[in-house]
């Protein structure tokens, strides 16, 4: 069979990983940007989880379906009290979520908040060591909205850039305007003219 070159690439989600104690207000005005441009296909815990839902079940499910991950650093990221464990404990929600993205080969998109540094290969665990190497963006409170805006930017590249086609990134620049700013929009748009020159 032919593969339709207009369809929507498969995971068009974003999960985005942040620590409550390090970036949780970072976090839900970055979400609302993201949600501005993709919808529903935002997976942020807070209000993205049912109550009473099994939430290791909902975040490995999720994963799956997504295709980019926000994992955002901020400078208390590594560091945790006594009563909880430190990144790299497998008790640990944010180790869980970055192993499940790492076995599932999901990009990883570094997001450091408000002058936080990389973590180096030393002070990660072996297995994290290759976080280090990513190339990371920055939220700043200052330039809050321009940091949102070249993540989004960066993220529709990731999600939707790389697989699209020539005659689909034709059709974003020629018909984008009428479709809307929203990336499921646009790429629902797509899937509709695919349909209609099937």
């Amino acid at each position: 069979p032919t593969t339709n070159p207009f369809s929507a690439p498969h995971k068009v989600g974003i999960f985005v990983s942040y620590r409550r104690a390090d970036s949780a207000g970072y976090a839900e005005r970055l979400v609302d940007k993201l949600k501005s441009a993709f919808g529903d296909q935002v997976f942020f815990d807070v209000d993205s989880i049912r109550p009473g839902a099994n939430f290791h079940d909902v975040i490995n499910e999720t994963l799956a379906k997504c295709g980019a991950v926000v994992l955002l650093i901020g400078k208390r990221w590594l560091e945790r009290n006594e009563s909880s464990p430190s990144f790299g404990d497998s008790q640990d929600v944010i180790t869980q979520e970055v192993q499940s993205t790492l076995d599932l080969k999901i990009p990883i998109l570094p997001v450091l908040v408000d002058g936080a540094s990389m973590p180096g290969e030393a002070v990660l665990p072996e297995r994290f060591q290759g976080i280090s190497s990513l190339n990371a963006m920055e939220l700043r409170h200052m330039s809050f909205d321009r940091d949102a805006d070249a993540v989004s930017e960066h993220l529709a590249n990731v999600l939707g850039g790389a697989k699209a086609t020539a005659i689909e990134k034709t059709l974003l620049k020629l018909y984008g305007p009428f479709l809307g700013s929203s990336f499921a929009g646009i790429y629902a748009g797509i899937v509709l003219f695919g349909a209609m020159g099937a």
